[in-house]
C-alpha cells in the first residue's frame, strides 16, 4: 500500500515551500520553481489561470497545477502531487482528488479547514502493482507544450489512466494546456500538437553479456523492468570501459519481450604503448625504450583489436639489457597490464669432475653476472681451455691445478729448513769463540808474563792445524771479547727471525680468504698492512707492500687492482665509507672482495 504525495509551493519574490504531506525526502528533493515553464504559456494576468506539467522520477510521476497569481505575471502557486510507479489508482480517482485539491487552492487563501480536508483526501492508501518497474525520468533541459481536452488533442482523463508517457521523458517537462480555457502557448515553445496517448508494457532488462558487457537503454543502464509504448522501436547499447559499444535494435511487443544479448566478442578495443605499465624486477621504471607487440603487431600509437583477439593476447616486449618477455595476457579485463622485465646478465656454465668408486656425474653450476668472469670462481682450478667461455650452450670444465695453500707451504718448509741450517752454523761459529776466550782467560793477566807461541817450550807449543780458521784468517781481530760474540749472534738471528716471518706472512695471505687483523698484526712483517688497506692507502699498497709481499700471489693481486683502480671512481663511497670497514669492531677484510671494490 502507498499514498499520493502532495506539495504545495509558492513562486512570488522567491521559492517556498507551504505544504507536504506524505513526502519522502528522495522525491522533496527535486520541487523546485517551474518559472521557465510558466513563461511558455501566453495567459490573462488579471484573474487565475489553471494549467499542468507533468514530468517523471524513475520511481514515479509528477502531476503539477499551476495556479496564476493576479496582477502578478508568472508569479503562482505549485500543487504536486506525486503519484509512485505501480500505484493501482483508477482515473476517476485521481481526477476526483485532482479537481478537490484545484478547488481548495483556488480561493483566496488556505484555511484550517481546507488543510483538514486535503490531509483527509491525502491520506487514502492505494495498493501497489506486484510487478515492480520504473519510468525513464524526465531528462531534457527544455519543457514542452501539449494541448488537452480538444476535438483533436489528447483527454485529460486519458492521462489519468496511463499517467507515463515514454516521449514526455525526452524533456524537463511538458505543460499541458487545457483548450478553450483561453490559454495560449508562446511563439517560442516546442508544441506537441497531434500527441495521442500511449500504451506501456514493462520490459525486463536482459542478462549481461558473457564478455561483461552491460545494456543501457536511452542513456540509463538497463538493469530493471522498465515501462515502454508498445510498437516502440529501441537501441540498447551494449558497453565496456575502453570497447567501441555495441548496438542492438528492438521492438517492444505487446506480450513480454525476451532480449537476448548479441555477440559482443567482435567489440574493438584500442591498444596503445599506455596499455602497458613496464618495469625491472625492482619495480623501477626502464629507462631504455620497450618495443611492445600484441599478435604480432607492433604497438607504436592506438591500435584496435576485438575482444575475442585480446582475451588472450600474445604479448611480445623487448628492451636494451633485459631478457624478453612473451607470454598471454587477457587485454581485454585490463586497462592497463603491469608487466616486469629480468634484467639480462652474463651466463657462465661450469663443471666440476667427481671422483668416486660409482663414477658419479660431474657437479654443474650455473653463475649470471654484469661482469665478464675471466678467471676460474673454484680456487685451485683452472678451466681445459684456459679461457672462459659465456653462453647458456657453453660448458667450462674445471680442472684442479693445485691451490694456494699447499703451494705456500712447500715454501714455508723450505724457508724453514734454510733458517734451521743458519742456526746450526751460527751455533758452531759462537761455540768456537767461545773456546778460544777461555784458553786467553787462563793465562797470566800481567804483560810481563804473558808469552807468544814463539816464546813457549817446543813440546807445549800449539799445533797451527788446530786453531780455527776464523782467528787465523788474514784478517782476523787480535783479539774478540764476549761482548762482540752476542752481538753476531744478535744479527745472525734477527736476520733468520726476518726470513721466518716473511715466509710465515706470505703462507698466510695465499692460504686465507679473509684476512684478520690480530692474525697479521702478530706477524712483524705484516703490521700496519691491515690499517692501510681499511683506509684506501693505495700508494703504500702499490709501492711499498708490493716489493715487501711480492712472493704473495693473492696480495699481488690486490696490488694490481690499486693501480688498475686509479681514477675510476673514489672507493669511500656506499656502504665502504669513510674506511672500507666503517665498523671499527669489525677487523676482517676479504681480499678478492676488497679489488673488486677497489677496482669495480
Amino acid at each position: 500500500m502507498a499514498k499520493i504525495q502532495l506539495y504545495i509551493s509558492k513562486s512570488q519574490r522567491g521559492f517556498k515551500s507551504l505544504v507536504n504531506l506524505n513526502p519522502w525526502d528522495d522525491v522533496q528533493r527535486h520541487i523546485h520553481d517551474l518559472d521557465r515553464a510558466v513563461e511558455l504559456v501566453s495567459y490573462d494576468a488579471a484573474r487565475k489561470n489553471i494549467f499542468y506539467v507533468v514530468s517523471y522520477l524513475d520511481s514515479g510521476c509528477f502531476f503539477t497545477i499551476i495556479r496564476t497569481i493576479p496582477e502578478r505575471p508568472v508569479d503562482h502557486l505549485e500543487a504536486t502531487l506525486f503519484i509512485p510507479a505501480g500505484l493501482i489508482v483508477t482515473a476517476d480517482e485521481l481526477s476526483s482528488v485532482v479537481e478537490r485539491t484545484i478547488s481548495i487552492i483556488s480561493g483566496a487563501s488556505v484555511s484550517a479547514d481546507d488543510l483538514a480536508e486535503l490531509r483527509t483526501l491525502y491520506a487514502t492508501d492505494y495498493p501497489v502493482a506486484g510487478e515492480e518497474f520504473w519510468y525513464i525520468p524526465s531528462e531534457g533541459r527544455e519543457y514542452a507544450v501539449c494541448l488537452v481536452g480538444g476535438s483533436d488533442s489528447m483527454a485529460l482523463e486519458a492521462f489519468y489512466a496511463d499517467r507515463y508517457q515514454p516521449a514526455f521523458a525526452s524533456y524537463a517537462g511538458v505543460v499541458l494546456l487545457p483548450e478553450g480555457e483561453g490559454l495560449e502557448a508562446k511563439d517560442n515553445a516546442r508544441i506537441l500538437k497531434t500527441y495521442s496517448s500511449e500504451r506501456t508494457v514493462p520490459l525486463s532488462a536482459p542478462e549481461p553479456g558473457r564478455e561483461g558487457f552491460v545494456p543501457h537503454i536511452l542513456r540509463h543502464t538497463f538493469d530493471r523492468t522498465y515501462l515502454f509504448a508498445i510498437g516502440k522501436t529501441l537501441e540498447i547499447v551494449w558497453r565496456r570501459a575502453g570497447f567501441e559499444p555495441v548496438t542492438q535494435e528492438i521492438t517492444v511487443g505487446e506480450s513480454a519481450t525476451v532480449i537476448t544479448p548479441p555477440d559482443t566478442s567482435v567489440a574493438r578495443k584500442a591498444i596503445s604503448p599506455a596499455s602497458f605499465y613496464i618495469t625491472a624486477q625492482n619495480k623501477q621504471p626502464i629507462e631504455s625504450d620497450c618495443i611492445v607487440k600484441v599478435n604480432g603487431v607492433e604497438i607504436t600509437e592506438p591500435t584496435t583489436f576485438t575482444y575475442s583477439e585480446l582475451e588472450r593476447a600474445q604479448v611480445e616486449i623487448s628492451a636494451h639489457g633485459y631478457f624478453p618477455y612473451i607470454g598471454r595476457l587477457d587485454l581485454a579485463s585490463t586497462t592497463q597490464a603491469l608487466v616486469q622485465l629480468m634484467e639480462l646478465r652474463k651466463v657462465y656454465r661450469f663443471e666440476l669432475p667427481v671422483s668416486t668408486a660409482d663414477h658419479a656425474s660431474p657437479v654443474r653450476f650455473e653463475i649470471r653476472s654484469k661482469k665478464e668472469i675471466t678467471a676460474s670462481p673454484v680456487e685451485g682450478y683452472v678451466t681445459g681451455s684456459g679461457t672462459i667461455a659465456e653462453g647458456t650452450s657453453k660448458i667450462n670444465n674445471l680442472i684442479y691445478v693445485g691451490s694456494r695453500a699447499r703451494r705456500s707451504l712447500l715454501v714455508t718448509v723450505l724457508l724453514s729448513f734454510v733458517s734451521l741450517i743458519a742456526g746450526v752454523l751460527i751455533g758452531w761459529l759462537a761455540f768456537s769463540v767461545d773456546v778460544s776466550e777461555e784458553q786467553r782467560a787462563a793465562a797470566p793477566e800481567s804483560v810481563e808474563s804473558r808469552q807468544t807461541v814463539d816464546d813457549l817450550p817446543e813440546e807445549e807449543a800449539i799445533p797451527a792445524t788446530e786453531v780455527p780458521d776464523v782467528l787465523n784468517g788474514p784478517e782476523a781481530p787480535a783479539d774478540i771479547s764476549d761482548r762482540d760474540v752476542v752481538a753476531v749472534e744478535a744479527v745472525s738471528d734477527e736476520k733468520t727471525s726476518v726470513v721466518a716471518d716473511l715466509a710465515s706472512a706470505v703462507a698466510y695471505l695465499d692460504a686465507n680468504s679473509v684476512w684478520k687483523k690480530e692474525d697479521m698484526e702478530s706477524n712483524a712483517v705484516l703490521v700496519g698492512l691491515f690499517d692501510d688497506m681499511n683506509n684506501y692507502r693505495m700508494e703504500r699498497l702499490k709501492n711499498h707492500w708490493a716489493e715487501v709481499l711480492k712472493d704473495s700471489k693473492n696480495f699481488a693481486a690486490v696490488a694490481k687492482a690499486a693501480r688498475m683502480g686509479a681514477g675510476k671512481r673514489d672507493p669511500r663511497t656506499g656502504k665502504h665509507t669513510p674506511a672500507y670497514n666503517p665498523d671499527a669492531a669489525d677487523t676482517s677484510i676479504h681480499w678478492l672482495g676488497y679489488t673488486y671494490w677497489i677496482d669495480p
